[in-house]
């Protein structure tokens, strides 16, 4: 998984961890308020490290 979208998450408006196959992604506020600004909108998924969960999002990818 190299992006995630709002529906990948189930349009989550809470933050906090989401287990997405083997990987947790962690939400935060900002990241739902951006999606709700713009809900194509996808997020890069950057690891934090090897092998380890839960991973952040990174850069934002507005939709076209």
């Amino acid at each position: 998984m190299s992006t995630v979208s709002w529906k990948d998450v189930t349009f989550t408006e809470t933050a906090g961890p989401i287990c997405r196959g083997d990987v947790t992604l962690d939400i935060t506020e900002d990241h739902i308020a951006r999606w709700k600004e713009d809900p194509d909108g996808r997020y890069a998924v950057m690891a934090v490290s090897d092998y380890v969960s839960p991973v952040e999002l990174g850069k934002f990818y507005p939709s076209l």
